[in-house]
């Protein structure tokens, strides 16, 4: 009995040494995981705060780009005659309509102006082509008559030159 109560002892014993040195190695692990993840936490937190700095300068610049639209807005309302500025008042679906209208009427006057310039350019481009095709027909003339000039000259004479 007496040496089964030593060999107890000694397995607690042994548990008991396992246990003071496995018990720091998972404190360790454990307080490098929580470092780990509060150094990730701190990185989130410090690109959370960055894109909500930069949502909040993006704010301020949309408020001082509205603020500026209203003053001109209400300067162009100052400028207008009395007699523009009822129909300035006229209901916004009847204002847009006819701004778009204006501007429908803007933008086929471009595409006709676009549409004018590429025509004018594609005949400049036609007639530049044209002009060389010409020189070079002219240049294949002119080689093939200096090849049969060379060839009815006799030996002697183009040895001179």
């Amino acid at each position: 009995m007496l040496g089964l109560f030593v060999a107890l002892g000694i397995a607690i014993l042994t548990l008991l040494a396992i246990l003071l040195w496995f018990l720091p190695y998972l404190l360790q692990q454990q307080a490098q995981q929580q470092a780990r993840e509060a150094t990730h936490l701190r990185a989130l937190i410090a690109e959370i705060m960055h894109e909500q700095e930069a949502s909040t300068v993006r704010h301020m610049q949309l408020g001082a780009s509205v603020a500026y639209l209203q003053d001109q807005l209400d300067q162009l309302n100052t400028r207008i005659p009395e007699p523009q500025r009822v129909t300035a008042r006229m209901p916004v679906g009847l204002l847009e309509t006819a701004a778009l209208e204006r501007i429908e009427h803007r933008l086929s006057s471009l595409q006709h102006q676009v549409a004018q310039q590429q025509h004018v350019y594609h005949s400049h481009a036609r007639s530049d082509t044209e002009a060389w095709l010409y020189l070079l027909d002219l240049l294949v003339a002119m080689q093939t008559q200096i090849k049969t000039l060379s060839e009815q000259l006799p030996p002697h004479t183009a040895n001179q030159r």
